[in-house]
């Protein structure tokens, strides 16, 4: 299972013939070396791991980093310079950044209510773009950008860097064969012992970052849509916002939270998410299992367990032996930028991850079940 960038056939099968008229702007179909020229805007904390990655690629020209703050933008030029690549244009406001011509792609890496606004300037000016997950915070903007972006013929790969996992590729390819037979119950979580930034950072607002269904826990979301090739139809959640307070006084986003999420095809999943977890690993690993009536296996481990009558025998998958996953989501993005190739894990792919982090943010704000008509229905 090949999760870089899919030809133009094998993409049509996928996203249907609505499609079919639009070209790709390919950089150039011969030279799979040509040097891209590309700005990076936001070069924090992810931005400048983005940018680590990047420099290791050849043919890779970063030509401007934009960031709202000067020393980070200086940092970045630094670091640059120090992997012996030349000085890059050092910019305040990403739309000066998008009105150069000699720049064809972006990587952008910004808080996620800016992703949106970003995003859509950067496909008018048709910019080949990597964009920073979640794709944005509202049904009406994540449709708003499928079609932007198939209206204006370029590359558009979301960071969902999981799909480059190999030892999750055989994972999700185990499941889609049959191997553990159609799942029928599911569990997974993510703890942490302690919240992640410093009080009053963007990511402790909701408004800000989306809560943490889509700040953080839309990569799980887009492997379950992967897996499952389907969205969940419901969700019943709920959480907690209190338990931070004392450290954290105007936050607003959830401590811990749990839902249930289910799928037409019987399949219920549960989910729990906690930043406050004893430091034990038996209480702090991440975990995504699937069990079926011939196995179970544990996505994120790569363990594959036998049912009763069923398989003969459990294995380990393969894990990923030094695969530095952003560099190889990247390396797949200006691939795919140079021989017009389409993004396996793209802005369709994006927005559903969206879609299912906003049914699970208001089944545990509002308490009950809620359905995925409902959400697409209040699309703002």
């Amino acid at each position: 299972m090949d999760e870089g960038c899919v030809g133009r056939r094998q993409f049509l099968q996928m996203a249907g013939a609505a499609v079919a008229a639009v070209p790709i702007r390919a950089e150039s179909q011969s030279q799979d070396d040509r040097p891209v020229r590309v700005g990076f805007v936001g070069v924090g904390g992810r931005g400048t791991a983005l940018l680590q990655a990047a420099l290791k690629l050849p043919g890779v020209e970063v030509a401007a980093v934009c960031d709202v703050d000067s020393q980070a933008r200086l940092r970045a030029s630094e670091r640059i310079q120090a992997a012996g690549r030349r000085k890059p244009d050092e910019i305040e406001d990403w739309k000066r950044l998008l009105e150069r011509q000699d720049i064809s792609a972006v990587i952008s890496a910004l808080p996620c209510h800016l992703h949106y606004p970003n995003y859509r300037d950067a496909l008018a000016a048709r910019k080949h773009l990597y964009g920073e997950k979640p794709l944005c915070l509202t049904v009406e903007h994540a449709d708003a950008l499928v079609k932007q972006t198939e209206a204006a013929g370029v590359i558009f790969q979301v960071g969902f860097q999981r799909r480059f996992s190999r030892q999750l590729q055989d994972s999700v390819r185990t499941v889609r064969d049959g191997g553990i037979g159609r799942p029928f119950d599911g569990r997974g979580g993510r703890f942490a012992q302690k919240p992640i930034r410093n009080p009053g950072e963007w990511f402790s607002f909701r408004a800000q970052s989306g809560d943490w269904m889509l700040e953080q826990a839309v990569h799980n979301w887009d492997v379950l849509n992967w897996v499952l090739g389907e969205l969940p139809a419901s969700a019943v959640g709920f959480g907690r916002q209190d338990l931070w307070r004392a450290h954290d006084p105007q936050r607003d986003v959830s401590d811990y939270y749990t839902a249930t999420l289910h799928y037409r095809s019987g399949l219920n999943y549960t989910w729990v998410h906690s930043w406050l977890s004893p430091p034990d690993p038996l209480f702090s690993t991440t975990y995504e299992q699937l069990i079926g009536p011939r196995g179970a296996i544990d996505l994120a481990k790569g363990v594959v367990a036998p049912m009763p009558g069923g398989l003969e025998k459990g294995r380990q998958i393969p894990r990923d032996e030094g695969l530095d996953l952003t560099q190889a989501a990247l390396e797949s993005f200006f691939k795919c930028i140079r021989t017009g190739g389409w993004p396996a894990v793209g802005v369709r792919e994006g927005r559903d991850a969206t879609l299912v982090g906003l049914l699970v943010r208001e089944a545990v704000y509002r308490g009950r079940l809620v359905t995925m008509d409902e959400v697409l229905r209040n699309r703002a």
